[in-house]
Parts: structure tokens; sequence; C-alpha cells
């Protein structure tokens, strides 16, 4: 049966060299690449998301879609690129978001600028749509190694030998993901629409909008810059980069001073201000009992926080020892 027919799957393979890692993801990139961006996009959620996971390594649709509508809607709307090859028709998942926004009068563009219900009216639709066309297809693609999956459960769980390779090589499957996805964009549209491409790729899933996350720090944690202590001029900062994970989570982000921000830019603190994130981190967990703030801090744990830390470095990060 051909992979996105299918409703459920489990991995039927436990074991891989790095080898044959890299085989499987450019046999991946070589077929998710020839007409249209879903699997692309699906990849990248799958990515952006390594760190929501449980402790045995299960994801909620809800979470992976959410990130796929989120690049969808903006690659499709707010960037205004096809994403299927000219001679081709609009995949299902364009289609549901060219009609939402035409219900919206066409009015809204970036995807941060819809309301928390109609955010989870498009994730939930495009959700019904993946399930259909998307999780078993790229499944399929990666020969039933790289997770297993039921869409009657709604969650799929990574295979860890997979995710441990995603963790080792997330930079660089990034870039050559995104490769791929400016490949075929640019096939599919006009040269005009496709000036600055490698950037918007790059930032379209970025957050716009932090205020949810300064308004629960501002509850949470003294509100100075967590690197040098100054209170004026506070922005907020992702401690192990925005441009690694991909993803904002409420326990890597801190206060910084606009000058302590401009000189870390993608750089990672030190050791020891790592060990003062886990502490507060831990004190949130112990002593918040506010619903919304566990919520946002369900996924952490020391060990997590911890191997994204060595994995960006692994990656290329490079520290300050001046943070």
């Amino acid at each position: 049966m051909e992979g996105w027919k299918l409703k459920s799957g489990t991995v039927k393979h436990h074991y891989f060299s790095e080898q044959d890692l890299w085989s499987l993801f450019d046999h991946f990139f070589s077929k998710a690449s020839k007409t249209t961006t879903y699997k692309l996009a699906f990849m990248r959620a799958l990515s952006e998301n390594l760190y929501n996971t449980t402790p045995k390594l299960v994801i909620s649709y809800s979470h992976l879609f959410s990130s796929f509508s989120r690049l969808y809607w903006n690659l499709t709307v707010k960037l205004g690129l096809k994403q299927t090859l000219r001679h081709k028709h609009s995949s299902k998942v364009v289609q549901i978001i060219n009609t939402f926004h035409e219900h919206l009068s066409n009015q809204i563009i970036d995807f941060d600028s819809l309301s928390t219900s109609k955010q989870k009216d498009l994730v939930s639709t495009v959700q019904k749509a993946g399930k259909q066309y998307v999780v078993g297809a790229v499944y399929g693609d990666m020969q039933a190694s790289i997770y297993s999956f039921d869409n009657s459960e709604e969650c799929l769980q990574f295979n860890p030998v997979f995710y441990g390779f995603l963790q080792r090589h997330l930079e660089t499957l990034n870039r050559l993901n995104n490769y791929e996805f400016i490949k075929l964009l640019e096939q599919a549209n006009e040269a005009e629409k496709i000036r600055n491409i490698i950037e918007a790729i790059e930032n379209v899933t970025k957050r716009s909008d932090l205020t949810i996350y300064r308004n629960l720090l501002g509850k949470l944690d003294k509100q100075k810059c967590f690197y040098c202590g100054k209170k004026q001029y506070l922005t907020i900062d992702h401690f192990i980069p925005w441009s690694f994970v991909q993803n904002d989570q409420l326990w890597n982000l801190v206060f910084s001073c606009r000058s302590c921000n401009s000189k870390k830019s993608t750089k990672l603190p030190t050791q020891k201000t790592l060990e003062c994130l886990t502490k507060r981190n831990d004190n949130i967990k112990k002593n918040c009992h506010d619903d919304i703030v566990q919520e946002k801090m369900h996924s952490y744990t020391v060990t997590r926080l911890k191997d994204l830390y060595y994995f960006a470095k692994a990656n290329g990060y490079r520290i300050d020892p001046d943070l």
C-alpha cells in the first residue's frame, strides 16, 4: 500500500548506521521535492518540535500541524508563493488555507495576526488533511524507519535512533531541507516572487510577537537582564538561539538587555549561565501552579535543556565567554 493511504504504521527497522540514515534522507529529498512542498514542510515541523516530545518521544499532531500550518500560511498568504509546480493542481492544504483566507476577507496576512480561536480552527482543518495525505506519505518515503504513527490517536513516536540523528545533525539537515524547498519554490514561482527567498524560508516560522512570553516571564522572573543584571531596555532572548531551536519554549526564554542581546546574537552563553537557567526553570516547575505556565513548561527537563545546549555546540554554535 502507498504510504499516504496508511492510517497507522510501526517502525520496521530499529538499528541504523550514520550512513544508513544519510542515505534515507538522500532518498527522501530525491522523492519529496518533485512536485509540491508538503513533505518538506512536514519534515521541518518534525525538526521544529524535537523538544515538544514526551520522555518516550511521542509528539501530538496538534504540535506538528501548528508548525506546519504556520509555515504554509506564511509562505502562501504572507509571501504569496505557490507550493506546487505550475502544471499541477494546488495541494489540499493550500486550498484549505486560501479558502480560510478568503473567508477573512483577505485582510489578515501574518499567521500570528490570526486570533487564537482562528489559529486553532485552521490548524484543526489542516490536521485533518495532513492525517490523510502527509503523515503516512513521509513515513513511507522514509521507508517506515523514522517514526511510528496512529491517526486515531493523533500522535507519532520517533524512532530513538532517528531522534538522536536529528539532534546531532539538526543544522545540516535543516539547511538541506531548506535547499530542497527553495529549489521547488523557484520552479513553481515567477522570478520576481522569489527575491530574498533564502532568508524568507529560514525565518518564515519565526514568531513575530513574543508578548505572551514577555508577560509570563514578567510574573515568573526578576525583570532584569539574565546575563548582566541591567533593568533597562529589556527584550526577550532565546537562550539557545532560535536559529537552532526554531521554536519558542518558555524554558529557553530569558530577559536580555539590548546590549547583551546584540552581543550574543547567535552565540551560546557559558556553561555557568546554563546552570543558572536550569535553576530558574526548576524553580518555576516546582513553585508556579499557573495552568498556562505549566502547559508551556510541559516538555521541560534538565536533561532536555542540556542536550539541546550540547547539540547546538556540536552543530557549530560558538560560546561567548562573557555571557
